[in-house]
């Protein structure tokens, strides 16, 4: 797809913005799945892990960087997936998530356990 840009004034700065952006995803998942295909780290393009589509490297920069993230938005009393604010009850229980993900979480392990049984 080709994109053809007009100037700011007829379009607006949004909509460049936005179609600028979808320009950018799409070299970026090009790369990502040629990337993927060759057995390659989606990331910086070295061999990947067994089995997974990142390097050892940045695998382990990845878990501290969700480990960062996910202490962060405990800490503060947000859902870990989606950051919304928990409500008192769901802190008090110790849940971690909103009842809107946990529901989505259960939805996909039922279906992956019923995938495994078949």
């Amino acid at each position: 797809m080709k994109y053809v840009f007009l100037p700011i004034q007829k379009i607006g700065l949004e909509v460049r913005h936005q179609l600028v952006e979808k320009a950018r995803r799409g070299r970026y998942m090009k790369r990502y799945y040629t990337r993927k295909e060759a057995g390659l780290c989606v990331h910086c393009g070295a061999p990947a892990a067994e089995g997974k589509s990142l390097c050892p490297a940045c695998l382990e920069y990845e878990r501290k960087r969700n480990s960062i993230f996910y202490g962060e938005r405990k800490a503060r009393g947000e859902c870990i997936n989606c950051g919304e604010p928990l409500t008192k009850e769901e802190r008090q229980r110790g849940n971690t998530m909103c009842a809107a993900c946990r529901e989505k979480r259960n939805v996909r392990r039922r279906k992956k356990k019923e995938a495994q049984t078949v």
